[in-house]
């Protein structure tokens, strides 16, 4: 605004006090002409995206650098709606209140009654544990594979953003918390609460010899399997390991490609 500051100073304080008052004013004159009869139906409806800036009858103290210049107590509700088109997608969780339930407005004083949540779908977070095992094997930025139990279908990747310092107990053993930043998808349809598995990949090999690791006998740290040799014939033989996802094991030495090897026996439960 142009002008010096004092200037500024007395412009504010003449549009904060006197014209304040003549609108209050011209308000009180213009209801007592007001016909008797509802001129609505139904409630009034805020602006788009709309947020309380300040309550009705809200005391107001005005200060100008650390001297106090002004106060008022208007008779209104004050929103505020920012322009311009958000990027995010946010969606309204169940309305907590309804028509005609009690409300308290927010003030300094008290907290205020919570109608609706909102959720920005565009910044999911997967929150999870992990065993203080494991712990020292993760490092944020890491990429992981989500899965969701209500989407068995679909590939979700996510990326490693927080490790918790500080171990938790769950179920008498120690897990530290987590946190999966999770994109927007257009190819899935997520909701806030859904419940969720993540796999992190630690170490990645491509083009490996795998076998089962059920079919692996561990003794004296040391890997053997048993392979068929002809008919009816089979020989135990050693091998080397390498990474495992505890379903299938690297076999670095010890086999090669096309050999049989044969299952463990079942077992009996008597």
């Amino acid at each position: 605004a142009a002008g010096t500051a004092d200037e500024r100073l007395s412009a504010f304080l003449a549009i904060n006090s006197e014209i304040r008052r003549r609108n209050a004013q011209q308000i009180e004159s213009v209801s007592k002409d007001s016909t008797p009869e509802m001129l609505w139906h139904g409630p009034f409806i805020r602006m788009a995206r709309a947020a309380s800036a300040a309550v009705f009858a809200d005391h107001r103290t005005y200060l100008y650098g650390d001297r106090e210049i002004d106060q008022q107590v208007p008779l209104g509700v004050d929103l505020a709606s920012p322009k311009g088109k958000s990027e995010a997608v946010k969606q309204l969780t169940p309305i907590i209140r309804e028509v005609g339930d009690p409300v308290t407005p927010l003030t300094s004083y008290q907290e205020g009654t919570v109608l609706l949540k909102m959720a920005d779908m565009g910044r999911l977070i997967f929150k999870g544990t992990v065993d203080e095992i494991d712990v020292g094997k993760l490092k944020e930025g890491m990429d992981a594979d989500i899965k969701v139990g209500a989407l068995p279908t679909d590939k979700i990747v996510g990326r490693l953003t927080k490790i918790s310092l500080k171990a938790e107990k769950k179920d008498n053993a120690s897990v530290f918390p987590i946190e999966i930043s999770v994109p927007a998808t257009s190819n899935s349809t997520l909701r806030a609460g859904y419940s969720a598995n993540a796999n992190l990949i630690i170490r990645q090999k491509d083009s490996v010899l795998v076998v089962p690791e059920r079919v692996v006998t561990f003794r004296n740290d040391s890997a053997f399997v048993k392979v068929s040799v002809g008919p009816a014939k089979e020989e135990e033989r050693s091998i080397k390991t390498g990474l495992s996802d505890a379903i299938t094991i690297e076999v670095v030495e010890g086999l090669k490609e096309g050999d049989e090897v044969v299952e463990k026996p079942v077992k009996k439960i008597e």
